[in-house]
């Protein structure tokens, strides 16, 4: 078989049917955990320790609401099911996921 043939023979199909993804999280949850942040309101008036202060603050909030998310077993499952490795990665005991965690499910919430 020489060259042009190769590219010629396609090696897959057009499938005969549509997935579609929906997000399990409603919008207003995800919406949710912004609601009371302090470090963007007024971040052109803040000197720049006062915004680190207020974002520290952040964090530890919406990491806190991440960490009541992940204790609905939906959840869970869908983060299982999404990232095992993630999954292993959030502690069960702890009330505050780890930051690496936190980010990847902050960036995971947002898809659809």
């Amino acid at each position: 078989m020489d060259s042009t043939d190769a590219r010629n023979k396609v090696p897959f199909a057009p499938a005969t049917f549509a997935v579609m993804r929906t997000p399990l999280l409603p919008f207003d949850d995800f919406a949710a955990l912004g609601v009371g942040l302090k470090a963007s309101k007024t971040i052109d008036e803040m000197d720049p320790e006062q915004f680190e202060t207020r974002l520290r603050s952040d964090r530890v909030l919406v990491r806190s609401r991440l960490a009541t998310l992940c204790e609905q077993i939906e959840i869970r499952e869908a983060i299982f099911l999404a990232s095992p490795n993630l999954d292993e990665n959030i502690p069960r005991d702890s009330m505050l996921p780890l930051k690496r965690a936190a980010t990847s499910l902050f960036a995971a919430s947002t898809r659809c």
